[in-house]
């Protein structure tokens, strides 16, 4: 009988094992690390294999100063052996990504104990379960909304016409003013009716080649004489002026006005002088077209721009400190501009360090035989 070469055997499992994608790593009952696979020494931040071993799994891997949270392997220390679950899985979360946890007994030796543990990054999953849930919940709200809309519609089109009828007719300086709040106030009602109906419907107009940089300056002149704010704004053009991407102008437009507006209302909420919004076109690979948006009006917190996106949700930096502003935030305005461009096919995502705040967004680019 040939005698098995334990030395390649080892070898061979070594590679079958940092040929998989989980993070794989032996551990004994005192958390220290024995045996890891490529994806985990990757996790570790790329250390030397002997940088690994003999640390704590929770510190070298999640940089914790005690065991996770519902580890397996604390909840079965004050077991027997024997009554270890072969197959138990948890969760752990650590630096917003998101890992199902297994660990099973490599060996039944009470004098050499040993603990197989796996990871699986399940942090995209669990963002599609947290998106399904969302869309979920917007197709409720849709339902509703699209049931009132037209009732509340009508009404509210009535009150703009006699608002509009009363001013034309001369009033006292003081009772214009208040028809004037309430003028606001109507249009205000009329314009979170019509998002609420925008939100909840999914589009499914047709994209076409356009030139996307004068729909930008388009939405800059709108804004800016609506707002008549004294903001610098600066062109980085790193790709050609009539760069083309495949779009909707109108929406397009849409995305620009409402970012432009939420830099307004950060300016005047924040008191900043010297403002200030950079607009930088870029184009990394022939498929996208990337336009970055940068504003100094004061930046956003991290736990805040995990939740940015999200409807009806309004930051301190998009709140108003004059009740005139207040009356505008509906938490609508970044949903909408997320909703957009992923009917675009395109993503955005926000970066923000104080003062300054980045929104990515990436639209794909049209081809020289795009019509």
């Amino acid at each position: 009988m040939k005698a098995v070469d334990l030395g390649q055997l080892t070898f061979e499992l070594q590679t079958i094992l940092d040929g998989l994608d989980s993070d794989i790593f032996i551990i004994d009952l005192d958390y220290n690390v024995k045996r890891v696979n490529e994806p985990a020494r990757q996790l570790a931040g790329n250390l030397n294999y002997r940088d690994i071993v003999g640390k704590k799994c929770f510190e070298i891997f999640f940089g914790f100063n005690r065991p996770c949270n519902f580890c397996p392997l604390t909840e079965s220390q004050e077991l027997s052996l024997q009554e270890v679950s072969i197959n138990t899985s948890s969760e752990i979360t650590s630096d917003s990504r998101i890992f199902r946890q297994k660990i099973f007994p490599l060996s039944f030796d009470q004098t050499n104990i040993m603990f197989v543990e796996i990871l699986t990054d399940i942090s995209q999953e669990k963002e599609k379960e947290k998106e399904n849930l969302r869309n979920e919940k917007l197709i409720g709200l849709g339902r509703a909304v699209q049931a009132v809309a037209h009732e509340l519609g009508n009404p509210l089109m009535g009150m703009q016409l006699t608002i509009n009828n009363l001013l034309n007719q001369g009033l006292p300086e003081d009772t214009s003013k208040r028809v004037e709040l309430l003028k606001r106030d109507v249009e205000r009602a009329s314009r979170i009716v019509e998002d609420l109906r925008t939100t909840t419907v999914q589009g499914t107009y047709p994209l076409a080649a356009l030139e996307i940089i004068p729909v930008i300056e388009s939405a800059w002149n709108a804004s800016n004489k609506l707002y008549q704010k004294e903001v610098q704004l600066d062109y980085e053009i790193n790709v050609s002026p009539r760069v083309r991407v495949l779009g909707d102008a109108q929406k397009i437009f849409q995305v620009f006005e409402n970012l432009f507006k939420n830099s307004f209302e950060a300016f005047e909420v924040n008191q900043v002088e010297k403002k200030n919004i950079i607009l930088r076109a870029n184009q990394p690979d022939k498929k996208f077209v990337e336009i970055q948006f940068i504003d100094n009006a004061g930046g956003v917190r991290k736990p805040v721009q995990n939740r940015i996106f999200d409807p009806f949700f309004t930051t301190k930096r998009f709140q108003a400190a004059t009740q005139a502003l207040s009356r505008e935030a509906s938490g609508l305005g970044l949903f909408i501009v997320q909703k957009i461009m992923g009917e675009h096919q395109g993503n955005i995502e926000v970066v923000s360090r104080k003062p300054f705040t980045r929104f990515s967004l990436k639209f794909r680019a049209a081809g020289e035989d795009s019509a």
